[in-house]
Parts: C-alpha cells; structure tokens; sequence
C-alpha cells in the first residue's frame, strides 16, 4: 500500500472547525465595542472554510474512487482485470479493526443511501459482523447476513503481502445473493410434516370407575375438544386407538397449537370419576424421514409420561422442549409392572458377577436408603455390593454413622473414584434416585459400566441416562426408597430385611413425604408398612432427623429473612454457608405459612450458591429449577448455580417464576 493511498484515507478534519468555532466565543467578549463584529466575522470565516473543505472532500473521495479502480493491490495485471471484473459485491478489509478500505460499485450498490463507505466499520454496516473467522481457516462467515430485503451468504479469504511489515493485515470478502434459496429453504422446512400423538393420561382409571354411558359420553367430549384444536393446524386428524390421536401437519403450523390451549379444553370437561382427565402430547419434527419424526413423537410421548403427564413435549434431532406439566400427579402404578421389574432386576443382578449402586450428587437419605435397600437384595441373591458415597457432600451422614455399625455394612461403602476401579465388564451398576447422567455422584461409572439400571422417582429430564437394561421410573411415586421397597416383596422376605436395613429405606419415605404429609398416596403407606414388618422403629427414624441447637438456630434465622412474592410464595436467603439439608428444612418449613403455596431458600454451601424449593403441589418448582439448570420434582426440587453472589441468583430466580407463570 504506498504513500498516496494511506493519505488519501487520512481522517477528515472535523475536530479541526470545531475548535475554530470554541475559539470563536471570546471574540464576542474583546472590549472597544468591536467584540461582537469580530466574533460574526471569525464565524463567517470558520463558515466559508467548512464549506470548501466539504467541497474538497468530495472532490477526495472522487479521486479516491477513480484511484481503487486502477490500484492493484499487489496482483499483476491479471489478476487485477480479475478483480475488478467480479460481478459479486466485493469489499477489502482491515482484518484488526474491520474497517473498510475498499469496495467495488457492485458492494456499494447494497445501500444506495450510504454515500460514503471508506472507514466505516464492518460492524457498523451489518451489526455483529467479524471477521475471526477468517482467523481460524473457515471460507465462509457462520451465519447469513441481511441488507434490507436480501440475503446474502459471506466467503473471504485473508490477502498476505510479501512484507508482512508494509501495512496492517487485509482481507478480501465477497457477498453471494442466497435470497431466493434462503426462501425456498424457509418454505421447505416449513412444509416438513410433523407428529403428534395425544394421549388420556388417566384413561385407564376412567376404564375403570366410570359407568359405560358415562365414560363414552366423556371420550366424546375429549376427542371433540381435541379435534377442535387439532383443526388449527389444518393436518390429518386420526384417532389411532380408545386413548391415543394421531395427527399430521405442516411445521409451519406448530406455532398456532403451541401453547397447548388444549390442555385446559380437556380439563374443564366435567369427569364422571374424582379426578379431571389430563393429556399428554409427543411431537416429533424435523426427522429426516416421516417415519423417524414418528420415532421422535414416541421418544417425546415417554418423555411427558415419565415426567407426570398433563404436558407437552416436542423433540427434534439435538434437543427436547417442555410444555405444561404444572397439575400435580395423579397416581397410575399397578403392581404387575413392580413385579415385571422385580424379576427383571432380579436376573440381571444374578448374572453380574458385582453390583455397584451409586446415587446422586449431594446425596440424601432417599438416595442411600435405596442403596442400602438394594445392597440388601443382592446379598440375599449372594453378589457382593458396594455403595458409592462421597463422605464430604453427602447430607445422610446421621444414616451412614448408624448404617455402617452393622457387620455387613463396615465395608459396603466406596469413594466415587474407589467405586470405577471395582467396575469390569460384568459389573452391574445400578442408578438410584436421579435419572440426569451429569448429576451421577460418580458420573464415570456410566461411560465404563456395560450394564446400568435406573431406578428414580423424580421426572425425567432431556440429559436423562440413556439404553439402561433396565429403567424404572415413576414419577408417582413418593421416593426411591419407596419403589425399592415395593421392589424388595417380590424379591426376598421381610424376615430377610435387617432392622437397620429397613430403617433406612423408612427414612428415604419419611424424607421426600415430610413424614407422610406431602405426595403421599396408598402405596407409600403399603410401602411403609411392608418395612414395619420388618423391623422398622418411627422413633429411631425420627432421630436421624434431628438437629442440634446451632442447627435450629440457624434454621430459625432463615425462615426470618422470608420474604413475600406474587402473594403465594416466600423466598429466604442465608449469606452464611449451610448445610444443603437445612436448606431443604427451611424451605419445607416455609410451606408452613398460610396461603404459601411454593417456598425458596437460597444459600450458600461449599463454596457456591445453591436453591431449595418446595411445593403444595399447585405449582410445579420443578419447571422453574429446570430454567435454573436443575431439576427434580413437582413437589421438591432444586438448583445449584456456581459461585455466583445470593442476590443475582435472587434475580434469576424471580426471573424464572415470572417465566413460569406468563408462558402456559
């Protein structure tokens, strides 16, 4: 680049009349009564000057023009003709600043009324543009890019001189008009059929309990209503089975049925049973067949029954979206699925030559009751157990300390990193209380184990632990502990069951329940009295759960920084680091106060900001963790956000709720 170039892109001299016109206010105030002729003359002056360097800047930028047309950048005679003869819009770059040094008629062609283009910022121009790109190797820039009403699709390459040190590094960028197949891939996608199958969560119950009159009268009214608001996507309509719909329709449609007022049409329609009918839906799109976008509608239709139905979710190839779940579960377990599943599990611990039971991160005593329930079964089965435990998170330790005075538990419990050096290819390792692999206590377990089996009550979550041999999970039921129990009468006897043993199990109920008050149904009681029989004292599982009195004090100091929001909720803070357990005691204890429906307990503990929340049952906390990046369940959940101040956290979570309730 010589001489002559880099003066003609000198900056303009605009500073320059600005000072002229400051230094022109004093003149107004020399004395002799001549101030004020002077100061309109100096003005006059400044005036006429900015009027022909206005002038002379035009006359610039046309020489400047006339210049680029004829400057070869280096290339020979050529590959200048070629250049300068492209028929795409061509511009060159400062690649350190984006600022435009150059650009043919066809480029300026883009904004007719854009005068002048030369020193202006690439990011000016088309706002969030760069040019890293070009950095890393790639040909072309990651996204398109809009000028008024076309599209155009970015190639460059960056234009090396043979003395890297004779100006600042340049490249060259070239626009490709993809108007015309941006459109036709917008019609395309948006013509790509998508599916949905719609089923009665509760249609089995109304099978059940209803009358024959009653009960066809009421699928009438339910398939009228979803017909209804099927018809808003103008697809193909099918009634596949007695309690599933089928329907087919464009993507472009999916908008006008997203937000699911077809969840509250069914809900009103008056139930001959105790209970409203709740649906849910599966909607599979952007398979690359009809027939995957079916696989994806099934995937979609497990999802929203494993997390509790009265939803919706959608899936395509990378990711799941959830919609609805706020009414709370209605229990549908039947004891010939327990029993398939004992028998499941019981042969494949058979076949193992050791078993690995490993629980979530932070865990409680929902978590190792199972364990230890578990451990159980597989000593009467005769296969040595270990149960993963990290001593220094863990809130069951009062459960542990009592577990491991019994002889054969002194050497049942491993570290996560002990835990992966016991595993080999015939190695079992059984998931208890979390289905989500990244919440896994010993998450390599996962990868390194060939057989897994999931056992959870929480709903299923998109990262959930994928192709277990075996997954059991009911969203229904109150805990873990309560399933392994139900689990444990088709496996051994309650004489089997040691006292300790059984203690632990009541004590994951009584956790998860609130001793027996909360997501309580007939088979957590059954389950309850199924480990009475076996051994298990309320007195000495009550003890677990008691505090000392610094503990208390602390719990008393939490409740009283609650707060109020939208009337139906409290919010508590500790700026002092707790353990995860009283925060999940605060929280419950908050659900305490009249007309609180949901509760909230922000704190700290080991060094990061965490959140506990609890529920009556008529909004969902799970929904609003899960935009925090947690999880759990409708009644219990939870959220752990790094080491982020309580405060911003406290903003984040109001912000979730807001979400929560404007979207349906």
């Amino acid at each position: 680049m010589d001489k002559r170039f880099i003066r003609l892109l000198q900056p303009g001299t605009m500073p320059l009349f600005l000072l002229l016109l400051l230094f022109c206010i004093p003149a107004f105030f020399v004395g002799y009564g001549i101030g004020p002729w002077l100061g309109s003359a100096m003005v006059i002056g400044t005036g006429v000057l900015f009027v022909i360097w206005r002038r002379d800047s035009k006359r610039r930028v046309r020489e400047l023009m006339r210049y680029m047309d004829t400057l070869s950048l280096q290339f020979d005679t050529a590959s200048q003709n070629a250049v300068f003869s492209i028929p795409l819009p061509m511009a060159v770059a400062r690649m350190d600043t984006g600022e435009l040094i150059w650009c043919n008629h066809q480029f300026s062609a883009l904004d007719e009324k854009r005068e002048f283009w030369f020193n202006a910022k690439l990011s000016d121009l088309f706002p969030g543009f760069h040019t890293e790109w070009l950095t890393d190797g790639k040909t072309f820039y990651p996204d398109p890019v809009h000028i008024g009403e076309h599209v155009y699709k970015v190639a460059g390459c960056v234009v090396k001189a043979e003395d890297p040190s004779a100006h600042e590094p340049i490249c060259s960028l070239f626009f490709l008009d993809i108007t015309r197949e941006d459109a036709l891939a917008a019609a395309l996608t948006a013509s790509r059929p998508v599916v949905a199958i719609i089923q009665i969560d509760n249609y089995d119950e109304l099978n059940k309990t209803a009358s024959g009159n009653d009960r066809a009268f009421f699928l009438a009214e339910v398939d009228t209503k979803v017909s209804q608001w099927a018809e808003q996507a103008h697809g193909v309509f099918v009634k596949s089975d007695r309690e599933k719909f089928l329907l087919l329709f464009e993507q472009k449609e999916l908008e006008k049925l997203s937000k699911f007022e077809v969840f509250t049409l069914v809900r009103e329609i008056k139930s001959p049973v105790a209970f409203p009918a709740t649906l849910s839906i599966g909607i599979g799109k952007e398979g690359s067949t009809l027939s995957e976008s079916l696989r994806f509608a099934r995937l979609a239709l497990d999802m929203a029954l494993s997390r509790g139905g009265d939803q919706a979710v959608i899936k395509d190839p990378y990711n799941y979206s959830f919609f609805g779940g706020r009414s709370r579960e209605i229990e549908q377990r039947t004891k010939v699925r327990t029993r398939v599943m004992a028998s499941a599990i019981r042969d494949i611990i058979r076949t193992s030559e050791n078993v690995i039971i490993v629980g979530h991160a932070y865990s409680d005593m929902d978590a190792i009751g199972a364990a230890i329930g578990l451990a159980c079964a597989c000593r009467k089965l005769e296969k040595p157990a270990r149960i993963v435990i990290n001593l220094q998170t863990t809130t069951a330790k009062p459960l542990y300390n009592r577990i491991v005075q019994v002889p054969e538990y002194r050497d049942a419990f491993v570290t996560p990193d002990e835990a992966v050096s016991l595993v080999t290819a015939e190695t079992l390792v059984i998931v208890v209380d979390v289905n989500r692999a990244s919440f896994v206590d010993a998450p390599d377990l996962l990868t390194k184990a060939v057989h897994v089996v999931v056992i959870d009550h929480h709903r299923r979550v998109a990262d959930y632990i994928e192709n277990p041999a075996v997954s059991l999970q009911e969203p229904y039921a109150s805990s873990t502990c309560e399933l392994v129990a139900e689990l444990l009468q088709y496996i051994l006897q309650p004489s089997d069951i040691l006292r300790a043993e059984a203690e632990a199990m009541l004590s994951g109920i009584s956790l998860d329940t609130k001793n027996f008050t909360m997501k309580t149904g007939v088979r957590t009681f059954e389950a309850a009295a199924f480990l009475r029989r076996a051994g298990a004292d309320t007195i000495a599982v009550k003890q677990l759960f008691a505090n000392d009195m610094d503990q208390h004090r602390q719990l008393c100091e939490i409740i009283r920084t609650a707060v109020k929001y939208r009337e139906m909720l409290a919010i508590a803070f500790s700026t002092t680091d707790i353990s995860r357990e009283l925060g999940g005691q605060a929280a419950d204890e908050l659900l305490n106060i009249q007309d609180i429906e949901a509760s909230f307990v922000i704190f700290r503990h080991a060094g990061e900001t965490q959140i506990s929340a609890r529920s009556l049952g008529k909004i969902n906390v799970q929904l609003i963790m899960e935009r925090l990046g947690g999880g759990g369940s409708l009644m219990g959940a939870g959220a752990q956000l790094g080491d982020k101040s309580v405060s911003d956290v406290a903003d984040s979570l109001r912000e979730a709720i807001e979400n929560y309730f404007t979207l349906v």
